[in-house]
């Protein structure tokens, strides 16, 4: 019992860790410039697999979608981006 609370106590850390990097990820992606479609890819795929680990699945699923808009029109990766901004910011650790 004292072992499992131990482990839940670091989770909860680890995942406030996780919300906090996530908005520094928000303001760089902010900012991004949109021509640099191999940077947005990686970050899409990057965000995808952490956002997923932490229990972020719709965030996540939008990092994914980040990943694949990086190959499309610029228009479809204008609204991913804003999406995936808007939930990377409205993420909450508990």
């Amino acid at each position: 019992m004292l072992h499992d609370l131990a482990f839940q106590k670091r989770l909860r850390e680890a995942r406030r860790a996780c919300v906090a990097r996530m908005q520094s990820v928000a303001d760089w992606l902010d900012g991004a410039d949109l021509s640099d479609r191999a940077a947005l890819e990686q970050c899409g795929h990057r965000l995808a697999g952490t956002l997923g680990s932490f229990a972020f699945p719709r965030a996540a699923e939008l990092a994914r979608a980040l990943e694949w808009a990086a190959e499309g029109p610029e228009q479809e990766l204008r609204q991913v981006r804003h999406a995936l901004l808007h939930a990377l910011r409205e993420l909450d650790f508990e």
